[in-house]
C-alpha cells in the first residue's frame, strides 16, 4: 500500500534497524464511541476482515504527509490531565455528539511524540491527526483529543500544531488520584513500563518495588507542569473533577464554543451515572481522604494553586 485508500487509519508506527513502519487499520464508519482508541482498534479488528494479520499493511511513515482521501474535521479540543479525574467520562459524553470525533488516547500520536525526532514531532503529529480526523460518516465537524497522561510534557509541540484548540487542564485531589492508581497501575505508574523521553520525571531515590512512592513522585511531577501551564497560557480551561461529570463537559463544550441540545444533555445525564471505562456498571467509589502520606505534600501544594488559580478564572468568567 503505497497510498492508503478511504476508510484505513494510522494504527501503528515501530521503529526497525533503518526505518519507521507505519502500520493501518481498516474502520470503514465506525464510530470511535469506545472509552480508548485502544476499544475501537479491537472492535475495528473484530468487525472488519480487511484487518487480518495477513493483510495487514505497512507503509513509511512519509505516507501521513500525503493528503487525506477524506477531507479532517478541524481539532476543537484538547484535554490535558493527570490520570484518574474524569477525562474518560468527558470523552465518552461528548462522543454522545454525533458531529465529534473523539480521539481518547491514540497510540500512534503517543508514537510520533516518542519516536521522532524532536524537530520533525510537530509535522507528523500534524499529520496523523489529519488522518484520524477525516470525515468518514458525513457529519463530523470537530475533534476532540483526549490526551495520555504524559502528553503534558509534550504540549509545546501539540500546541504547535493546534494552535487554534480550546485546551482543557483536568485534574483531581491527588490523594485521591494516588488511591485510584493503588487500587489498579495505569502504566505511566510503574517505574521503566513508559521510556524516558515520554515520562521526564527527575531522578529519585525511591527503593526497588515502592510503586506508592513512584505514583507520588510521578503526580508531583505532573501537577508541576499542569500549574505551570496554566500560569504560562491563563487562557486554558481549569478543571476540578470534583465538580462532577457533567459540570466538566459542559464548561468543555462552552470552552469550545459547542452548541449542545437538551436531548443531548438529557443523554450525557444517563450516561454520567455510569462507569467512564465500564460503560455499563454503575459508577460508585469510595475514597479516604485522612492520613494523606507525606509523599504526596508536594503534589498537594501544586493542586491547591491550581485550586485558587480556577477559582479565579471562575470569579473571571462571570
Amino acid at each position: 500500500m503505497t497510498t492508503p485508500p478511504p476508510y484505513w487509519l494510522p494504527l501503528r508506527l515501530s521503529a526497525t534497524a533503518q526505518t519507521l513502519q507505519l502500520s493501518w487499520l481498516f474502520t470503514q464508519q465506525h464510530r470511535f464511541t469506545e472509552p480508548f482508541f485502544d476499544d475501537s482498534i479491537a472492535v475495528c479488528k473484530r468487525l472488519f476482515a480487511e484487518n487480518k494479520a495477513t493483510n495487514k499493511p505497512l507503509t513509511g511513515i512519509e505516507v501521513l504527509l500525503q493528503p487525506t482521501p477524506i477531507p479532517a474535521a478541524k481539532t476543537s479540543v484538547i484535554v490535558h490531565h493527570v490520570s484518574r479525574c474524569g477525562s474518560t467520562l468527558i470523552a465518552q459524553l461528548m462522543a454522545l455528539y454525533e458531529q465529534m470525533i473523539v480521539l481518547s488516547e491514540v497510540p500512534v500520536l503517543d508514537d510520533v511524540l516518542q519516536l521522532m525526532p524532536e524537530q520533525k514531532k510537530p509535522v507528523y503529529f500534524n499529520a496523523a491527526l489529519q488522518w484520524l480526523s477525516q470525515c468518514r460518516i458525513g457529519t463530523e465537524q470537530q475533534v476532540l483529543v483526549k490526551a495520555d497522561a504524559w502528553q503534558l510534557f509534550q504540549h509545546e509541540h501539540i500546541k504547535k500544531c493546534c494552535p487554534d484548540a480550546a485546551y482543557v487542564l483536568l485534574y483531581r485531589h491527588p490523594y485521591e488520584v494516588w488511591q485510584s492508581h493503588q487500587k489498579s497501575r495505569g502504566m505511566h505508574m510503574v517505574p521503566g513500563m513508559l521510556p524516558a523521553n515520554a515520562l521526564p520525571a527527575p531522578a529519585h531515590d525511591l527503593p526497588p518495588g515502592d510503586l506508592d512512592g513512584y505514583c507520588a513522585h510521578v503526580l508531583e511531577h505532573y501537577f508541576r507542569s499542569m500549574y505551570q501551564l496554566a500560569v504560562d497560557h491563563p487562557q486554558y480551561l481549569l478543571l476540578n473533577y470534583a465538580q462532577g461529570p457533567m459540570a466538566l463537559t459542559l464548561q468543555t463544550a462552552q470552552h469550545a464554543g459547542i452548541a449542545l441540545s437538551e436531548t443531548l444533555l438529557a443523554q450525557m445525564q444517563t450516561r454520567s451515572q455510569f462507569h467512564a471505562k465500564r460503560p455499563g456498571e454503575a459508577f460508585a467509589e469510595k475514597m479516604n481522604h485522612q492520613s494523606i502520606p507525606e509523599s504526596v505534600a508536594t503534589a498537594m501544594a501544586y493542586y491547591h494553586q491550581l485550586e485558587a488559580l480556577r477559582l479565579q478564572q471562575s470569579v473571571a468568567g462571570k
